[in-house]
């Protein structure tokens, strides 16, 4: 499906899927970029091992390597805490030694508890050697702190079943899919990718929207800790788009007690935490089984003497195929043209004259009010949804 994100759409997952911020670094390191963690040693969720199981207690060390030269003088005690996710106590007595050439902070403990689990915090108040904070969730913006904090996890012995988790939960599915959907009672489902808390998947947290921005009603039909569903109160109208809102700053998941608090809430443009996330939002449009149960579409446009011929795969209604609807530009621009529209079968067909000599390729476009006999626009996306906003048809290279 296609997300909408920002809506703040996912499932749009009006959360697409994607950060609106393109990023494009020129180089891996510099102060162009946010350091982030490249690698962990235990990596994250794995076990600490005794460098020396002969001796007492366990002594052992966890390497973290950062993409960018940092400031030493940023990598203290001050700025790292570990916490023992078992007991909920801060360690101490841990010691810090940084590796300039190599990226890699060494943290190390004589005696690290044993059969506990572990979260080590790095702050954003650490930085590089351009004073550029700790791009924690690596999506090279700057969400401040605790939102960049580093954070991985590991334990010892025994205890891997207390370890917290470090990723807020996302939407892994929604249904209906984000085209033409044929039910006007559909089963609304949202599917995540972890344990939630189910109190707070309701009627308040996710709504339906009608496309004049009113709301629809809807009644919970089911929920279990990973899924919920909803249904329409009512018939939903025909031939009408709907939006899902998933409000994403008042769904939490069911995480142990020691997670860090901002990690609960949903992700909904799925780019990492942030203080203002955004909602996630994907819609669906309702039609019936009658006619045609999709939109049509152009499939070809081809060079005839004189103009174009496009090709649709709908009996066309032909006051909707005008000048503003169908034009056709070469390397200077518009071309006016006559325009003769005509059904044969099941398929459409525009022939466009000009009314001027044309240079060089040529460029046909089709917009999306251009109808169908049976009053569906156009869909160049191929999703099942006529007349979107973005939903234009072009040919290159006649």
């Amino acid at each position: 499906m296609r997300w909408v994100i920002l809506l703040g759409v996912l499932i749009l997952f009006i959360s697409c899927p994607e950060n609106p911020l393109e990023k494009f670094p020129l180089t891996e390191t510099g102060a162009a970029n946010l350091p982030r963690i490249t690698a962990v040693d235990p990596a994250n969720g794995a076990e600490l091992k005794d460098d020396n199981p002969n001796q007492s207690g366990i002594q052992a060390t966890v390497t973290i390597t950062f993409s960018d030269y940092m400031d030493e003088t940023t990598l203290t005690t001050d700025n790292i805490e570990i916490l023992n996710t078992t007991t909920g106590s801060k360690l101490t007595g841990f010691e810090l030694n940084y590796n300039k050439t190599g990226r890699k902070l060494y943290i190390r403990h004589e005696d690290w508890p044993d059969d506990a689990a572990y979260l080590i915090t790095l702050k954003t108040a650490i930085k590089n050697t351009y004073g550029s904070p700790l791009d924690g969730d690596g999506d090279n913006i700057d969400d401040g702190s605790p939102y960049d904090d580093g954070l991985t996890t590991f334990y010892t012995g025994a205890g891997s079943g207390d370890l917290v988790p470090t990723d807020q939960p996302t939407i892994t599915d929604a249904t209906p899919p984000q085209k033409n959907n044929q039910s006007h009672l559909p089963s609304i489902t949202l599917t995540f990718s972890t344990n939630m808390d189910t109190a707070t998947l309701t009627t308040s947290t996710i709504n339906l929207l009608n496309s004049d921005s009113n709301s629809v009603s809807i009644t919970r039909v089911s929920v279990t800790p990973t899924q919920v569903t909803f249904q329409p109160t009512d018939s939903l109208d025909n031939f009408r788009k709907y939006y899902v809102v998933v409000k994403s700053s008042q769904i939490k998941a069911s995480y142990p007690t020691h997670t860090p608090s901002y990690l609960f809430y949903l992700d909904g443009d799925r780019d990492g935490p942030e203080a203002d996330e955004p909602d996630s939002v994907w819609y669906f449009y309702t039609d019936d089984t009658t006619g045609h149960d999709e939109p049509p579409h152009v499939t070809d446009a081809q060079k005839i003497t004189g103009g174009v011929k496009i090709t649709l795969d709908q009996r066309m209604d032909g006051s909707t195929i005008t000048a503003t609807t169908v034009r056709v530009y070469d390397e200077t621009g518009y071309i006016p043209g006559r325009i003769v529209t005509y059904n044969d079968g099941n398929n459409g067909y525009i022939e466009y004259y000009f009314l001027r000599g044309a240079t060089g390729k040529l460029d046909v476009f089709v917009s999306r009010e251009a109808t169908s006999e049976d009053g569906l626009k156009l869909d160049s996306n191929n999703n099942g949804i006529g007349g979107e906003f973005d939903d234009d048809y072009w040919k290159y290279g006649l």
